[in-house]
């Protein structure tokens, strides 16, 4: 079932080494778009008239930079196209945010791929997760959320419980400390991009950030 599958991925994951995978590293952005797409495809597939009702929202995290799978654009246009079937009226129905976090931002490259729309914002530099919070709030429109269950925009006691899946990782080397930013898939995993790690990074160097003044140390 279910359970077991899960079961047996963590397995390989802890079975996995880091140095298996040889010269083998890089980011797909496209590839990512591409995986959304054909999910959304599924979805339109099972049941149109709900696909064609639905508000689509497309969020990215990435630092706009990848080295594998080509420009991701067409595969952006894809999924706007499967939405919009080509009618300017249904533009509407979906709008493509990127957050761009981490200290270098490919930002030109990201403006591509973002909706754009007359006096609304879709790209967001995040330097840290601090930023995240308040991103999400200048995206929410009390006004047009009100079905959304659990929105609210008070999280001044505790703004971690906003997101709690974030994490950010910081790793030291001798140029100075980066970060990039990660998503809990597991209460031991974190899933980020393979370039925020180069070849001679060690455990001791690289902490994880889960909420404002509590970090972790790599094992």
């Amino acid at each position: 079932g279910q359970k077991h599958n899960l079961l047996q991925i963590l397995n390989k994951l802890g079975d996995f080494k880091y140095s298996s995978k040889g010269k083998r590293t890089g980011t797909n952005i496209a590839k990512a778009y591409w995986s959304i797409y054909e999910s959304m495809l599924i979805e339109k597939e099972i049941d149109k008239k709900s696909f064609l009702e639905t508000q689509h929202i497309v969020i990215m995290f990435t630092d706009g930079h990848a080295n594998m799978g080509g420009n991701p654009k067409p595969k952006v246009e894809n999924i706007k196209h499967l939405v919009t079937q080509k009618d300017p009226s249904r533009d509407n129905k979906l709008e493509v945010y990127v957050f761009g976090v981490g200290n270098d931002i490919n930002k030109e490259d990201i403006n591509d791929w973002v909706t754009k729309r007359d006096n609304e914002k879709f790209f967001f530099n995040l330097p840290n997760l601090q930023e995240v919070q308040e991103t999400f709030d200048q995206m929410i429109d009390d006004s047009t959320s009100v079905e959304l269950c659990g929105i609210q925009h008070d999280y001044t006691k505790n703004r971690r419980h906003a997101f709690p899946w974030l994490a950010q990782i910081k790793i030291l080397r001798s140029s100075g400390m980066t970060n990039c930013m990660g998503s809990l898939v597991t209460s031991s995993y974190i899933l980020t991009a393979a370039h925020c790690f180069k070849f001679g990074d060690i455990p001791d160097a690289i902490s994880i950030d889960l909420k404002r003044h509590l970090s972790v140390k790599v094992e």
